[in-house]
């Protein structure tokens, strides 16, 4: 069993629900300590997870009893997909910010990240390009097949990349 599949079942085993919109988020409903519902979630890239929830070492801990951690620890991010992640205070509440202040690193990342996902699939990112596209290419005579959800994910996280830098 490879690991997408390892990790896939063993986030259902303990009540995770992969999202319709994107296979990378996981979702549960759990319960804050003064009752209120809410939903609990785990985003997957590659072997980085990451778990948003209001006692997140919980989902964590119950992922570890069947998951072997990088250096066997759960802790809190510093980085998630090549971003920066800091836990800040606001209006007397904590949050999670996320920045890729440091652009050269998230550059260096992303690209690393795309290039890791064309190698996997015996392809490479060309080294010498004068325009993104071939110079005839017309899109409104494209017969090329439809993406795989795998391939919709990856063309959504190089969307997500682009946003990021553009902003």
């Amino acid at each position: 069993m490879d690991f997408r599949s390892f990790l896939a079942k063993t986030l259902d085993d303990v009540g995770f629900r992969s999202s319709i919109a994107d296979h990378y988020v996981w979702m549960r409903v759990a319960t804050k300590p003064d009752g209120e519902a809410y939903y609990e979630y785990i985003l997957c890239y590659m072997d980085d997870i990451l778990c948003i929830s209001h006692d997140a070492e919980r989902p964590m801990k119950q992922i570890g009893n069947t998951m072997k951690f990088k250096g066997n620890k759960i802790i809190e991010p510093e980085f998630y997909l090549g971003a920066r992640l800091k836990r800040k205070q606001l209006d007397n509440r904590y949050i999670w910010t996320m920045t890729s202040h440091d652009s050269h690193d998230y550059v260096k990342n992303a690209i690393a990240n795309i290039e890791e996902q064309l190698n996997s699939n015996g392809m490479k990112l060309p080294t010498r390009v004068s325009t993104p596209m071939a110079a005839h290419y017309h899109p409104e005579t494209d017969s090329s097949n439809e993406l795989s959800s795998d391939g919709v994910t990856t063309f959504q996280e190089c969307i997500g990349i682009l946003a990021e830098l553009t902003s």
